[in-house]
């Protein structure tokens, strides 16, 4: 049994989605929609790539979608990092919000 799903949202653009991606926007989304249909808990990742405008505007409409299903208790913001050595770079985890009152009466 799978207590909470960890899940990826890049862009709820769906032609910058595909673009940088090669997936659907549209089916991700309606993925977490049924997640939270069947009472499932989730985690929303949005991983911020290097060089990427990813602004107010952009994160904030991640942060709105996710704060309208019920179920979406966390969402945690992802950099990229390069390390010192040939080839070295990983993702850290630089925020979580958690999703609650105050995210949810926002939606």
């Amino acid at each position: 049994m799978i207590d909470v799903f960890l899940a990826d949202l890049k862009h709820l653009d769906e032609e910058k989605f595909t673009k940088y991606t090669g997936g659907n926007a549209t089916l991700v989304m309606n993925n977490f929609r049924k997640l939270d249909e069947h009472g499932k808990t989730f985690i929303v990742r949005v991983l911020l790539f290097p060089g990427s405008i990813f602004l107010s505007r952009k994160l904030f409409a991640i942060i709105d979608f996710a704060a309208g299903l019920i179920n979406a208790h966390e969402i945690d913001l992802f950099r990229f990092i390069r390390l010192p050595g040939k080839n070295m770079q990983c993702w850290v985890k630089s925020i979580s919000l958690k999703i609650t009152g105050m995210l949810k009466k926002l939606n």
